[in-house]
C-alpha cells in the first residue's frame, strides 16, 4: 500500500465525481508485422507489469484516504480478435470500431487493473495490440518506455531470450512518499504566499464562444492535428538558441499572443504541464509524474516577440521554481468561484509541448517482426476547453487541437489554428 501522488489524488477525486468517464483514457495502437509470436508478446506484458509496480495497482479509500494498493503478481492474459477473414474494406471499418470501443471503455480503479490490452488479428503476418491506460498509472513519457520496453521483451522472449532490461531502483509508490516529503521540506507557506501574490486580482481569460456553456460531468470534444510547415523547424530551433530559451517558450508566446488578440485581453492565464522527473532514477518509470502549473503572463504594452519570449520565459522559471504545491492545493486555500466541481476555476486553457528525441522507433527483430506505434486513439471528451500540444518528432513539429465541442464549431478551431501558424511563421521571419 503506498499514498497517491499529488497528481494521482486530482485523478481520484475526478473518478469519484464521474466514475463512467473515459477522459482520462490514453488508448494507443502498436503494429506488429511479420510473424507473431503470441506466448512472447503475452509473457512481455506479463513483465512489464511485474517491472511496474503502477501495473499492478488498483485504488481504494483506507481510513477516509485515497491509497494505492499494490498487488504481488496479476493473473492476466491477452484477449483477441480476428479480423484476417473480413474483406479489406469491412475489416479496417472493424478495426476503427473495435479501437473507439477500447478507448471509452471506462476503467474502475477500485476494481480493475489500470490498463488493458486487445490482439487484433488482420492478417497471418499482420497483426494491431490496442492498449488502454488511465492516466492515473501513465504519462506521455510513460508511453515511450512502455513502447520501448514492450519491443525488448517480446524481441527476447520470441528468441528465447531472457529479459534484456535492467531491474528498476524504485517503483511509483516511493515517487509518492518523496513528493509527499519534498513538500513538508519546501514549506508550503510560502509557497502558498507566492501563489497568492501571483493570481491576486487574477483575471480570467475570457475566449468567445460559439455556444453558451452549460455545467456538464464532463466535456464532448474532439482532437484536430495538423504539422508545422517543415522549414518552422529550423527556424523555431535558431530562434530559441538565439534567444537562449526552449521551443517550448516559442511555443507558449505564439499562444499566448493568440489567445490575447482573440480573448482581447491582456492579462493571459493557462495551464501547462511539467514532468515532476528531475531524479535520474525516475527516468525509466512508469506513472503518472506530470502535473499542471499555472502560468499567468502580462502582455501589456505590446512587447516585440523577442522581448516577449523573455517575459513568457520569466514566468515558467519562476512558477517551475514554485512547482512543488500541487494546484489543488492552490485551489482549496484560495477558493476561487469555480461554476462545476470538475472544472479547473483558474484556467480551461492548456498548452503542452513535447521533443521527442526518438519517439516510438520503428524496430526489426526475432525474423524480420517490425513493431512500431500508431499513435493515440482519441475520445469523444475533452479535459480542458481548448489545449493546444506541440510535439516535435524526427523533425517535423506537429500541433494537435482538443476542444470543447459543446462551445466551439470546427471551423473556429480551424481558423484558430490557421492564425497560429501565421503568428509562429511571422515570429520566425522577424
Amino acid at each position: 500500500m503506498a499514498p497517491l501522488s499529488f497528481a494521482q489524488a486530482r485523478l481520484w477525486f475526478l473518478f469519484e465525481w464521474e466514475p463512467d468517464s473515459p477522459a482520462y483514457n490514453e488508448s494507443h495502437g502498436i503494429q506488429i508485422k511479420g510473424r507473431l509470436v503470441f506466448a512472447a508478446l503475452e509473457q512481455a506484458f506479463l513483465e512489464m507489469a511485474r517491472r511496474h509496480e503502477i501495473l499492478r495497482t488498483r485504488y481504494a479509500v483506507v481510513d477516509d484516504e485515497p491509497v494505492q494498493i499494490i498487488a504481488p503478481s496479476i493473473d492476466w492474459s491477452l484477449s483477441q480478435v480476428d479480423l484476417s477473414g473480413l474483406a479489406e474494406e469491412k475489416r479496417d471499418e472493424e478495426l476503427r470500431k473495435l479501437a473507439k470501443i477500447e478507448a471509452e471503455c471506462p476503467i474502475d480503479l477500485r476494481r480493475d487493473l489500470p490498463w488493458r490490452a486487445v490482439l487484433i488479428r488482420l492478417a497471418a503476418d499482420e497483426h494491431i495490440t490496442v492498449f488502454t491506460q488511465h492516466h492515473i498509472s501513465c504519462d506521455g513519457w510513460s508511453i515511450t518506455i512502455r513502447q520501448n520496453e514492450l519491443t525488448a521483451l517480446y524481441q527476447a522472449f520470441a528468441a528465447g531470450n531472457p529479459s534484456p532490461l535492467p531491474a528498476l531502483p524504485i517503483q511509483y509508490g516511493d515517487f509518492a512518499y518523496w513528493q509527499q516529503q519534498r513538500l513538508l521540506g519546501q514549506s508550503p507557506d510560502k509557497l502558498l504566499a507566492y501563489w497568492r501574490q501571483k493570481l491576486a486580482d487574477a483575471t480570467l481569460l475570457q475566449l468567445p464562444v460559439d455556444r453558451p456553456r452549460h455545467p456538464t460531468p464532463y466535456a464532448k470534444g474532439v482532437m484536430r492535428s495538423r504539422a508545422l510547415p517543415a522549414n518552422f523547424t529550423s527556424s523555431l530551433q535558431l530562434l530559441a538558441q538565439q534567444e537562449k530559451v526552449t521551443g517550448f517558450i516559442v511555443g507558449l508566446a505564439t499562444f499566448k499572443v493568440l489567445l490575447g488578440r482573440y480573448a482581447n485581453q491582456h492579462d493571459i492565464i493557462i495551464g501547462s504541464i511539467t514532468t515532476n522527473r528531475e531524479r535520474p532514477e525516475l527516468e525509466k518509470l512508469i506513472g503518472f509524474f506530470v502535473d499542471t502549473i499555472i502560468l499567468r503572463t502580462d502582455l501589456s504594452g505590446n512587447p516585440p516577440f523577442r522581448e516577449l519570449l523573455h517575459r513568457v520565459q520569466e514566468v515558467v522559471l519562476s512558477a517551475q521554481t514554485h512547482k512543488d504545491l500541487p494546484v489543488d492545493h492552490i485551489i482549496a486555500a484560495l477558493h476561487p468561484r469555480r461554476d462545476v466541481m470538475n472544472r479547473n476555476p483558474f484556467f480551461q486553457v492548456l498548452f503542452a509541448w513535447q521533443d521527442w528525441q526518438e519517439m516510438f522507433p520503428d524496430t526489426e527483430g526475432y525474423h524480420g517482426t517490425s513493431i512500431a506505434s500508431l499513435g493515440r486513439t482519441a475520445t469523444d471528451t475533452t479535459k480542458f476547453d481548448l489545449t493546444l500540444s506541440m510535439e516535435k518528432n524526427n523533425g517535423v513539429i506537429e500541433c494537435s487541437w482538443e476542444y470543447n465541442t459543446d462551445l466551439y464549431e470546427d471551423e473556429t478551431i480551424v481558423r484558430l489554428a490557421a492564425q497560429f501558424e501565421t503568428l509562429l511563421g511571422a515570429a520566425l521571419a522577424d
